[in-house]
């Protein structure tokens, strides 16, 4: 996703994974490290959940 800009983005309708650019930029900038990570993919609700743990 480094390659694209805030604008491609917001213009392919992903607006909201800018907040995920901003999570983890800081999690790569504090140096921690991902300790657990899952992907719920639903059909009852309009969007995925994706949750991560991450330490230092």
């Amino acid at each position: 996703m480094r390659n694209y800009t805030s604008t491609e983005v917001v213009d392919a309708g992903q607006h909201e994974i800018l907040n995920w650019f901003c999570m983890l930029g800081a999690v790569e900038e504090l140096g921690l490290r991902r300790d657990w990570s899952d992907l719920v993919v639903t059909d009852v609700f309009n969007s995925n959940k994706a949750f991560a743990v991450y330490s230092g």
